[in-house]
C-alpha cells in the first residue's frame, strides 16, 4: 500500500483553540482538564495582578489567569458568557479566561525562523513558544508550565485587580454564584461515584458519545490514500506522524445519513488491539463527565442497538454512547492487504 508523502510532520500539535479579545491562542489539548462557564471567583489579596482569583474544582485549587493582563495588554471586562479553560500544569491547575473555546485541532507550527521574527512584537515571548496558522488566523501556542513565571511580566495598562467582577450586574453575579454552587455539587457527587468521561461528536446531524478512556487522540482528516478493493466505508489510510492509520466512516453501520464524505473532517484515533483505527466524524463538540446512572437503555428496535451502550440527554440533545469495541469487531472493517 502506498501513502502520500505530504502528511502530518513533527511540527504537528494537538491544540485546544480559544479566543480572547480577538486574539487566537492554543494550549496542549492533552493537558485540558475541563471547560466551564465562568463561575464566581474568590479574590485573593496576595496573588499576582494577572490572577483575579481562584476557585475549587473537585477538591483542587484552580488559579485563574487573565491573559490580557499577563501579556501587558489593556484589561477587558469579563462577562457571564466567558468561559474558563482548566489545564494541568507543573504548578497545579490553572484556569484561563476565554471569550470562546473553539475546538480541538491539529496545528502545524510555523518554522522556527518565522516564529522568532513574529514573536518579537509580543512582550511575553517565552510563554508564547510557537505560532501556527489556522483558517488564515495567527494562533499563539502557549507553554502552560510558564504561565505563572514572573520573569517577563509587563506592568503596563493595568486595571486594579480589586475591580474584577464589580462591573457585573446583580443578575450576572447571581448566575456566577449559581454556577459555582453547581460545580461544588458536581464535585461532591464525583467524590461519591466514579464519573464517565465522554467526547461528544456530531455525525449526520446527530450527537454521539465516545468513552474518553478509549480515545488515543484527535486529528484532522488530511491526505487520505485510497486502499484498493475496500468497501466504501473504509476511506483509506492516513500517515499520523509515522503511524499508518486506517480511517473508516461508521455512518452506514449506524444507519446515519451524511451529505457527503468530505463533511467528515475530524478523526477520532482509536487503538483496537494491533490495529490503529481512525473514525471520521463531522465535529468534535465537547468533553463531558456523567454518572453511569444517567445512561438510559436504547429501544431494542433501534438499528444501531448492537453498537450502543446507552443514551443520555445533554443540552437538550440526545447523545448516543457508542461501543467502539463492538463496532471495531465487525468483520467488514478488517482491511485485507492482498487483493
Amino acid at each position: 500500500m502506498k501513502t502520500q508523502d505530504n502528511n502530518l510532520s513533527e511540527n504537528a500539535y494537538d491544540g485546544l483553540l480559544f479566543q480572547l479579545s480577538d486574539l487566537y491562542y492554543a494550549v496542549d489539548a492533552h493537558k485540558v482538564r475541563q471547560i466551564l462557564w465562568l463561575p464566581e471567583i474568590t479574590i485573593l489579596d496576595n496573588s499576582p495582578f494577572y490572577q483575579p482569583g481562584m476557585f475549587i474544582l473537585r477538591g483542587e485549587r484552580v488559579s485563574v489567569i487573565d491573559l490580557n493582563l499577563r501579556f501587558g495588554h489593556p484589561a477587558e471586562l469579563c462577562t457571564s458568557s466567558d468561559c474558563i479553560i482548566v489545564i494541568e500544569t507543573q504548578n497545579g491547575l490553572i484556569g484561563l479566561i476565554a471569550n470562546y473555546a473553539s475546538d480541538v485541532v491539529v496545528l502545524e507550527k510555523l518554522p522556527e525562523q518565522d516564529n522568532r521574527t513574529s514573536l518579537e512584537k509580543y512582550k511575553a515571548g517565552s510563554i508564547i513558544v510557537n505560532q501556527a496558522l489556522y483558517d488564515n488566523e495567527v494562533v499563539m501556542i502557549l507553554d502552560e508550565n510558564r504561565l505563572l513565571d514572573n520573569e517577563d511580566i509587563v506592568i503596563d495598562n493595568l486595571t486594579p485587580r480589586t475591580l474584577w467582577g464589580e462591573h457585573l450586574s446583580d443578575s450576572d453575579l447571581k448566575l456566577l454564584k449559581q454556577r459555582m454552587l453547581s460545580y461544588r455539587q458536581q464535585d461532591q457527587e464525583a467524590s461519591e461515584i466514579e464519573l464517565l468521561g465522554l467526547v461528544v461528536v456530531s455525525l449526520g446531524g446527530e450527537h454521539f458519545g465516545i468513552l474518553l478512556s478509549e480515545i488515543k487522540e484527535f486529528a484532522d482528516k488530511i491526505d487520505i490514500s485510497l486502499i484498493p478493493c475496500c468497501p466504501a466505508h473504509v476511506l483509506g489510510n492516513m500517515n499520523l506522524r509515522g503511524d499508518i492509520l486506517t480511517v473508516i466512516d461508521i455512518s452506514q453501520i449506524l444507519g446515519v445519513d451524511i451529505n457527503q464524505v468530505s463533511d467528515l473532517i475530524k478523526v477520532i484515533v482509536y487503538q483496537h488491539y494491533e490495529l490503529l483505527l481512525g473514525v471520521a466524524v463531522e465535529k468534535i463538540l465537547d468533553v463531558i463527565f456523567i454518572k453511569p446512572s444517567e445512561l438510559k437503555p436504547v429501544p431494542a428496535a433501534l438499528k444501531m442497538v448492537d453498537y450502543v451502550l446507552g443514551e443520555i440527554v445533554y443540552k437538550e440533545n440526545i447523545i448516543t454512547l457508542l461501543d467502539f469495541n463492538m463496532i471495531a469487531n465487525r468483520k467488514e472493517l478488517v482491511v485485507e492487504e492482498s487483493v
